[in-house]
């Protein structure tokens, strides 16, 4: 899967905005920040998942990268379906 990733050392002292095609994202220390993590609609969500040391950063995934493609079918069960 081809990614980007910036790190951001402080939260607290980032200025700025997020960047144009990537994710806000939150995760813990040692963890994966492509794999583990979790997207924050924004800023003000910072801090607000439980994560005992949190660290963030900007992640950017290609989706339409032929190694991240899946040609196999759906099963029956990995379908969700809503209902009224």
């Amino acid at each position: 899967m081809a990614h980007s990733i910036i790190l951001i050392k402080d939260i607290n002292t980032y200025e700025g905005t997020i960047p144009s095609g990537y994710d806000l994202v939150e995760y813990d220390y040692g963890q994966s920040p492509e794999e583990d993590s979790l997207v924050l609609y924004g800023f003000d969500e910072v801090g607000s998942f439980g994560f005992k040391r949190p660290q963030h950063a900007f992640v950017s995934l290609d989706l339409d990268d032929p190694k991240c493609s899946d040609d196999s079918e759906t099963d029956e069960e990995d379908t969700l379906e809503f209902t009224d």
